[in-house]
């Protein structure tokens, strides 16, 4: 009798009316179950023939079995202890320049890396003369009239920042100055070269571009003009 009462169904609008007229009381809906409804598939029962394999082989050139850093050697990126060294000093020789202005202020510069530490005691001395050194060879970057400007922005037509290492302002004229550590590049003039024609575009008199190169082991400058 029940699964007779189950097996009748409820007509829409008489379910709409029963839930009306007695909202006050609990309203079970009755719905039938159906055990075939219950059943889930997935995959598929069809076999797929696997694919041959591919060929992934690949031809290597100019491999140097024999000596593995043989490339990296003969590259001016090649990483090892010494040039680390090297690019610290030329970083911090290159900070202790843009600081430079005569043999004056030579010592109390020196004095300054020796106390934090990027200057060795011994070293002291000897980088003290080698500054002396460079003002006296050089002395027409470092002449006592001159306006130095560091490492000053410029900015390019296409909004690039450009930072040379340093400006002399004498008067009208201008000069532009790079400072370098190791080996002479061509990509080393390129670059002073931009910064020397952003200021020619924002009308200024540029009477000089040079780069200042440093051998601090050596004790030796060399100046190449552009």
């Amino acid at each position: 009798k029940e699964k007779e009462k189950l097996s009748e169904k409820p007509k829409p609008g008489a379910m709409l009316y029963h839930f009306l007229e007695n909202n006050n009381d609990e309203n079970h809906l009755q719905i039938e179950f159906n055990d075939a409804d219950g059943v889930y598939k997935y995959g598929s029962e069809k076999i797929i023939a696997k694919s041959d394999d591919k060929d992934c082989a690949f031809e290597l050139k100019d491999f140097h079995a024999a000596h593995p850093h043989a490339y990296k050697e003969e590259n001016d990126d090649y990483d090892s202890e010494l040039l680390r060294e090297s690019a610290l000093e030329g970083r911090i020789w290159h900070e202790i320049l843009s600081k430079f202005e005569s043999a004056e202020n030579a010592e109390k510069l020196i004095q300054q890396y020796v106390l934090n530490g990027q200057i060795s005691h011994q070293a002291k001395n000897e980088s003290i003369e080698f500054l002396k050194k460079i003002a006296g060879r050089h002395a027409d970057l470092f002449p006592s009239y001159a306006v130095f400007l560091s490492e000053r922005d410029l900015t390019d037509e296409k909004g690039f920042i450009h930072r040379p290492d340093r400006i002399l302002k004498q008067g009208e004229s201008y000069t532009v100055i790079d400072f370098k550590t190791g080996t002479p590049k061509e990509s080393h003039k390129k670059q002073i070269a931009e910064y020397r024609d952003i200021l020619i575009s924002m009308g200024l008199n540029v009477s000089r571009t040079c780069l200042l190169y440093l051998r601090p082991g050596e004790g030796e400058s060399e100046v190449v003009d552009i």
